[in-house]
């Protein structure tokens, strides 16, 4: 009896990736990706089980590649929470305008519109569900230094997340061409941070 290999795994989950890239989640098949390793249909249901768990490890294994790494600026717990921030504001910004993840989000977006919506919701716990706990943990943490006041860290991290995001969203979502130079990414994470240190900044005005 044959043994599952991971060398085999790994290039089925990245001929399954390439498929849904090129047709969506709807319009891809299985028959479509066996094509594409190439291999048999039995042999892609001996990795996975359904066409939605080839979807998942394939928008998991890009979110690894393509969304997580900015996310480790987050793990400094010796600089000021602006400095972090910044640093972080601008990395995450540069990965958001990045084709990898504009690719994420077009996929699991297109797969919730065409009825996927459990299987979406499981990607976007993967991804930036994941990302806004990160988030939050952190703002926390700042806050238990004294240098950011926020009630609801999760909350501040949705908002965080929003301003980041403010000045590139409309031109990704409509398929504008983004010219992320280093110059543009500094001063739009600069813009943001300072928007959000008015609203949470120690010194920011209560309500």
């Amino acid at each position: 009896m044959r043994t599952k290999s991971e060398s085999r795994r790994q290039a089925i989950v990245s001929a399954a990736a390439g498929a849904f890239q090129r047709s969506g989640f709807e319009n891809t098949s299985m028959d479509d990706i066996a094509a594409a390793v190439p291999c048999s249909k039995g042999t892609l249901y001996g990795y996975f089980e359904s066409k939605e768990a080839l979807f998942y490890e394939a928008i998991v294994e890009a979110t690894d590649v393509h969304f997580r790494e900015p996310f480790v600026l987050l793990h400094d717990t010796t600089s000021p929470a602006r400095e972090v921030l910044l640093r972080f504001g601008e990395r995450f910004i540069a990965q958001v305008c990045s084709p990898g993840v504009h690719t994420l989000r077009r996929l699991v977006m297109t797969a919730s519109a065409g009825g996927a919506t459990e299987l979406a919701a499981r990607c976007y716990e993967a991804g930036a569900g994941w990302g806004l706990k990160e988030c939050a943990a952190y703002l926390e943490m700042a806050q238990a230094r004294g240098e950011l006041r926020v009630p609801s860290p999760s909350v501040a991290g949705l908002q965080l997340r929003a301003l980041l995001e403010a000045e590139w969203l409309d031109s990704l979502l409509y398929g504008e061409r983004v010219k992320a130079t280093k110059q543009r990414v500094r001063g739009s994470a600069q813009r943001a941070i300072d928007a959000f240190f008015k609203i949470y900044g120690p010194d920011a005005a209560t309500t």
